[in-house]
């Protein structure tokens, strides 16, 4: 631990990542699979390594020195048949964990009380569960139309004749249960092959404009996200939103503005218009201000703090893909401007269906929306989604090359993403092996979230490129993209993992230890929580563990 704190003081919060996944390494050749070792160490501490150099993380020449340094001993313990752990603590949990692999209740009390780190990749709109939207919406009076043709979409009071109050499902059990599964992805959670999964996604997505009333109130949603967040482990949560205390002024500013191809003069009609400056301060404001009273909501000043005021919070602000270019445009200028002025928004992101019509039509624009607009806001840390459908759906919508556009550099028309959402897709491209090595050279990382694929996209986790990914030395992390939504959470993703790739517990840990090192929170956050994390590890690795055939572990 002094070693690691070294390599902290000294080249930041990658270099301990680094760390990490070596130690883990040598720990799984110390458990006897020392091939598995080996690949730990490949996918993670050399897609760390490049990652840190490729982010300018290291402190000079000293720094990088050093830095080789511990890669060469680390690595050279890995590859060595007798090597030592450094952690004993580690070696038997990992050893442990590889001997529950088969016992189901087993290995589910283990991932239920392993660290998990952050979540980052989390949209606040689907962050959280019915019932407490149905709670919210009782609260506010809203209504629901009588008429089950509209959709189940909530209208603002009093309720008309053709309207029914959402508090009659307090004592109506059949009507809560019908607006739970209008609400959430309760009938999609089968694992059937059959199962309509275009249906599934066309009704998580039409979720979202059903609960567009109830979702106005960001301090709300942020305490009922943090306490689900809590409740899975979860110590940091980086949200995504596209808050804004004034949505219609939005739409009225981006409805006024002509659209210019040439991106640089629409960015400065939109800057001189004085409604922008207004409407970006005003959702600083909003955004600041909805943080701090969900810290009310939890009691985190009072004596009896929820669980959730544990969680880390900030934001990424979202634009949504799907509405014409002038539009998106506004929204990503917006966007930019927010996370370059605001603490509490650390990166941008671009989401919604990548299948829509209109995302598929305008998907290269917006690679140059995003990377032109890069040059502007250099500080300003990138995520979106890219190839969030089937390789045969790629293929067939010819969406081969969006997750290369997405990585790719400005200069050659991408959005220079730093981290990529979902690219399932990535074998459609026509030389993934080249795209990988790509995205691992650049440091970019994939957040997976295998729960939300396999709902909305029919991926069965044993399927999963994140085999790729990891083999390949690509960054991983496990999100929980939607966990309100789909009734998941952040260590469901763990445990799918863990069953169905057969990753090991080194590995496990590495991709709890991304989510903070591949986090787009300041250095200082980042020191802080992996600091966190570390000492989490600690305390869970000191378990006295049970064999499956009785006894202890150690």
């Amino acid at each position: 631990m002094k070693l690691t704190r070294l390599v902290t003081d000294i080249l930041g919060v990658s270099s301990l990542a680094i760390l990490t996944a070596i130690i883990a390494a040598m720990s799984r050749v110390r458990s006897g699979d020392r091939l598995r070792g080996l690949v730990d160490a490949r996918a993670s501490v050399w897609g760390m390594a490049v990652a840190a150099v490729s982010r300018d993380r290291m402190r000079g020449a000293f720094g990088t020195t050093f830095l080789l340094a511990v890669l060469a001993a680390g690595c050279a313990q890995v590859a060595g048949s007798g090597a030592q752990p450094a952690d004993a603590r580690e070696a038997a949990t990992a050893a442990y964990f590889d001997s529950i692999r088969d016992e189901p209740a087993m290995l589910a009390a283990f991932l239920e009380r392993m660290p998990v780190g952050g979540d980052i990749h989390h949209h606040l709109g689907g962050g959280v569960r019915t019932p407490e939207l149905i709670r919210m919406a009782m609260d506010d009076r809203l209504c629901l139309p009588r008429d089950h043709a509209a959709q189940w979409v909530l209208q603002s009071p009093p309720c008309g004749e053709d309207e029914r109050p959402i508090a009659e499902a307090l004592e109506d059990i059949a009507f809560r249960r019908e607006i739970e599964r209008r609400w959430s992805m309760l009938d999609y959670l089968g694992d059937s092959t059959s199962m309509d999964r275009i249906a599934a996604s066309e009704h998580f997505f039409a979720s979202f404009g059903k609960l567009a009333l109830v979702q106005r109130d960001i301090s709300r949603l942020l305490a009922a996200a943090r306490t689900l967040a809590a409740g899975s482990g979860v110590i940091y949560l980086e949200t995504a939103t596209s808050h804004t205390p004034d949505p219609e002024a939005r739409d009225a500013l981006a409805g006024s503005v002509g659209w210019n191809d040439d991106l640089a003069a629409l960015r400065r009609t939109v800057l001189a218009d004085p409604r922008f400056a207004a409407l970006r301060d005003a959702t600083i404001e909003s955004l600041a201000q909805g943080l701090e009273a969900s810290d009310r909501l939890l009691g985190c000043n009072t004596g009896v703090p929820d669980p959730g005021c544990g969680v880390f919070v900030r934001f990424q602000h979202l634009t949504v893909r799907t509405f014409e270019p002038v539009v998106v445009f506004v929204n990503l200028l917006l966007a930019y401007e927010i996370a370059a002025a605001s603490p509490l928004v650390v990166g941008i992101n671009l989401a919604a269906a990548e299948t829509h019509p209109v995302a598929l039509r305008d998907y290269d624009l917006h690679m140059r929306m995003l990377g032109e607009l890069a040059a502007y806001y250099p500080a300003v840390r990138r995520s979106l989604h890219a190839g969030e459908m089937l390789d045969a759906q790629a293929a067939a919508l010819g969406a081969e090359r969006h997750i290369r556009l997405a990585v790719a550099p400005a200069e050659a028309g991408g959005a220079a993403a730093h981290r990529l959402g979902h690219a399932v897709a990535l074998k459609a491209d026509p030389q993934p092996d080249a795209l990988l090595v790509q995205m691992r050279r650049r440091g970019v990382a994939i957040e997976i979230s295998p729960e939300s694929n396999r709902q909305l996209l029919g991926v069965d986790p044993v399927n999963h490129p994140l085999v790729d990914y990891l083999t390949a030395g690509v960054p991983v992390v496990l999100a929980t993209d939607d966990p309100g939504l789909m009734l998941s959470d952040l260590r469901r993703q763990f445990a799918l993992a863990a069953r169905n790739v057969a990753v090991s517990y080194p590995t496990l840990k590495a991709l709890a230890t991304n989510s903070i090192a591949y986090s787009f929170l300041p250095q200082v956050d980042r020191q802080r929580l992996l600091r966190r994390l570390e000492g989490d590890f600690a305390v869970f690795e000191a378990t006295r563990w049970e064999t499956p055939h009785g006894g202890g572990a150690r």
